[in-house]
């Protein structure tokens, strides 16, 4: 029985409360229309407030940029791999001595700190 009084609860007790099925779903219908409307409108403010179109305008550029390094880097590696670095310049002594043609003479330094 306890079967019963939840179905007499659910059903309206006054005429005026019943709709048709008709009404219902046109209800129904236009409720989805107008929530369908809403998410639409927050989703395109959402956009609009994070600046979608900027970000991606920006990553499009940073992007466009590291592929043009890159090519750049593919059509030159031969060059890179071809020319060692430059050596550091040698170290000498602030006492050194050169002979004539410019060349470190070791001994002759060595024999002038003695």
């Amino acid at each position: 029985m306890a079967g019963d009084g939840e179905d007499e609860a659910r059903i309206p007790t006054d005429f005026n409360e019943c709709v048709s099925r008709e009404e219902l779903e046109a209800a129904n219908k236009l409720m989805l229309e107008k929530m369908d409307e809403m998410v639409h409108k927050l989703v395109h403010d959402a956009i609009i407030a994070i600046e979608l179109r900027k970000t991606y305008e920006r990553l499009d550029r940073q992007l466009s940029d590291i592929v043009d390094r890159l090519a750049a880097l593919e059509t030159h590696p031969q060059q890179q791999q071809q020319e060692p670095p430059p050596s550091p310049p040698p170290h000498f002594p602030d006492n050194a001595v050169f002979d004539e043609h410019g060349n470190y003479d070791e001994a002759a330094t060595r024999d002038l700190r003695l």
